[in-house]
C-alpha cells in the first residue's frame, strides 16, 4: 500500500494518490495544478482509475479534468455537491483567483459505497456540514480516513459558506468519524495528519 501527498494551489489543498498496483491508482482531491499531479503520476508509472472528491469547493476540484483527460479515470463526487460546483466561478472571484476548470460529474458517491481497486478497498462516509455532500473516504487496510474539509488537526471545516451547518458537521463527525478506531489516521484536506483518538480527546469543536 503506497500513499503520496501533494499540497496544491494557493490554499495548499492536500491531493492524495493511493495505490497497491500501479495500474489501479486512486486520486483524492486533485484540487489544482493538474499538470503537476499528472507529472507526479507519470513519474511513478501510475495509472489512476478513480478520482474522488471530498466536496466541490474550487480548491479541491481544479485539477480533476487534467487527470481525468490524461488517464480516462472515472470521477465521482456526492450528488449534493452539484450546486457547490456551480458556485465555483463566483467563489473564485471573491478570492481573486482565476476560475479553474469545473468538472462535470457523471458518476456519484453515496454514503456506504465500497470501491475495490486491486484489493485497495475505499469506503465512502457521507459527512454533511461543511457542504451538503461532503464525503470522507475510509481505507481500512491503511487504518486511515481522508476527511477533506470536515475534520482537521485541532479543528473542523468552516460552516459559514453556502450549504454549511455547524450542528450538522458536529453530528457527522461525532456519529460517523469518531466511531472509527481511535488509531485511525486522519488525512485532512489541508494541513498535517492527526488521529481519530486525538481529535476525540482534544478537538475543541467536538467537546
Amino acid at each position: 500500500m503506497e500513499l503520496v501527498t501533494i499540497p496544491v494551489g494557493p490554499l495548499q489543498c492536500n491531493c492524495y494518490i493511493l495505490w497497491k498496483r500501479a495500474d489501479q491508482a486512486v486520486v483524492i482531491d486533485p484540487g489544482d495544478e493538474g499538470p503537476r499531479i499528472v507529472a507526479a503520476l507519470e513519474a511513478r508509472g501510475l495509472t489512476p482509475r478513480l478520482i474522488l472528491n471530498t466536496h466541490g469547493h474550487f480548491d479541491h476540484v481544479g485539477g480533476v479534468d487534467a487527470v481525468r483527460d490524461r488517464f480516462g479515470a472515472t470521477y465521482r463526487i456526492h450528488r449534493d455537491e452539484i450546486p457547490i460546483l456551480q458556485m465555483v466561478p463566483a467563489r473564485t472571484k471573491l478570492w481573486g483567483i482565476a476560475v479553474p476548470d469545473i468538472p462535470t460529474p457523471k458518476d456519484f458517491v453515496t454514503g456506504g459505497d465500497a470501491f475495490d481497486f486491486a484489493g485497495l478497498v475505499i469506503e465512502s462516509i457521507h459527512t454533511p456540514g461543511h457542504t451538503p455532500g461532503s464525503t470522507c473516504y475510509h481505507v481500512p487496510e491503511m487504518k486511515a480516513v481522508f476527511t477533506g474539509d470536515t475534520l482537521f488537526l485541532g479543528s473542523i471545516g468552516r460552516t459559514d459558506f453556502p450549504g454549511g451547518s455547524f450542528p450538522q458537521i458536529q453530528e457527522s463527525i461525532k456519529k460517523r468519524l469518531l466511531t472509527l478506531p481511535a488509531g485511525t489516521v486522519v488525512y485532512p484536506g489541508h494541513g498535517p495528519p492527526t488521529t481519530i483518538g486525538s481529535e476525540a480527546e482534544s478537538n475543541p469543536f467536538l467537546v
